[in-house]
């Protein structure tokens, strides 16, 4: 594949699915990039460096703003020649982020955002599969190991 390689990145979701960046990152997989992704508010230690042709920021909510213009400095300090940011708190602060972004915040237009959720569906039910499988696991090894040794098992 020669397309470009762009991170995405989640600000802060609470927690949650990064609905907004895996709707963005099927968009851009379609497209023919190079994508990978970054949930920074659960894994803030995974750092993924410089070695992209563009980052885009997801900021969905108010308490993403400032990791959101903290991942976009450190991305910018890191090399990356463009860091974007988009989601409803993106556009709402435009202004503040512009001075450690490009200055771009990507439109979610009626139109994108439905683009991006068609694209980003196989993508997000990928997340919801992971995370329902590995708890399941989770929840097996956990109840094995509670049960202990089947009953009428005689002791040595």
């Amino acid at each position: 594949m020669n397309g470009p390689k762009v991170a995405v990145v989640s600000a802060f979701e609470a927690k949650l699915q990064p609905i907004l960046a895996a709707g963005a990152a099927g968009a851009l997989r379609s497209a023919g990039a190079q994508v990978s992704a970054w949930d920074a508010d659960v894994c803030p230690n995974d750092f993924p460096g410089g070695g992209f042709d563009l980052v885009l920021i997801s900021i969905p909510s108010y308490e993403g703003i400032e990791p959101g213009a903290q991942l976009a400095s450190r991305f910018k300090q890191a090399g990356v020649p463009r860091v974007l940011v988009c989601g409803q708190y993106a556009w709402l602060n435009a202004g503040v982020l512009a001075a450690v972004t490009d200055g771009d915040v990507v439109p979610l237009d009626d139109d994108v955002a439905s683009r991006w959720g068609h694209a980003g569906w196989r993508l997000y039910l990928g997340f919801i599969l992971a995370g329902v499988s590995s708890n399941a696991a989770a929840f097996l090894v956990r109840g094995v190991a509670k049960a202990g040794p089947p009953v009428g098992a005689a002791s040595r």
